[in-house]
């Protein structure tokens, strides 16, 4: 074999080196392709645990609430009460969802262990993009007469719905409100809301036990 047949055979010819290219630009474009649904599947991950640790949260505090709640449904400034009228305390726009006496504060204690009494109530307020914002309105000492100052807490924001509804068990079904008129305390209640997105929703419920306690 002289050297002229030996050149030309040992490269490549153009179709080969197009089949190659063509065949290492899809290689890469599917490893492309692989790669941004991993960075989007972590994203959607990270951001499904930030909500679910808001969502936590959230449910961690009401339930604080409802399980040291003081049962009762008619002392003056300790009832539990479905049908609070708004005064000048909340916004126009704001409604108050339901109020009770509880142990439970937000407040930062001086002593480890200290239990105070206090009154809390829950209002809800729409924004112009029909998402809600709900807020923790806390009264200390509700049963004494001086002028204790309420502290008002925004618990989480950009709700898509937010429900509390009451177990009557002499019907055996959640109602939307629990009246005054009522003497004793609805068996248990009912906490529902969604976070994130119409297209991604992140539904939570939690039902709390009450105290069977009857006044």
């Amino acid at each position: 074999m002289n050297y002229t047949e030996q050149n030309s055979q040992s490269g490549f010819t153009l179709l080969e080196i197009l089949i190659a290219m063509m065949l290492m630009a899809t290689i890469i474009t599917a490893l492309f392709g692989l790669f941004t649904n991993v960075i989007d599947a972590s994203e959607h991950a990270r951001r499904r645990m930030d909500v679910d640790k808001i969502g936590r949260a959230v449910l961690n505090i009401v339930e604080e609430d409802l399980r040291y709640m003081r049962p009762d449904t008619s002392t003056d400034n300790l009832k539990f009460d479905t049908t609070i009228d708004a005064d000048d305390t909340y916004a126009p726009d704001e409604e108050a969802i339901f109020g009770f006496a509880t142990t439970s504060s937000l407040r930062l204690k001086e002593v480890d262990n200290e239990y105070t009494l206090q009154y809390v109530t829950y209002t809800l307020l729409k924004d112009d993009n029909d998402h809600y914002t709900l807020f923790r309105i806390e009264k200390p000492n509700p049963t004494i007469s001086d002028d204790f100052a309420e502290l008002k807490y925004e618990i989480v924001s950009n709700m898509l719905n937010c429900k509390f509804s009451y177990y009557d068990g002499e019907f055996n079904e959640f109602k939307d409100e629990w009246g005054v008129e009522k003497t004793t305390l609805p068996t248990a209640i009912k906490f529902e809301f969604t976070l994130g997105s119409k297209g991604t929703p992140h539904d939570y419920s939690l039902v709390i036990p009450l105290p069977k306690d009857e006044i």
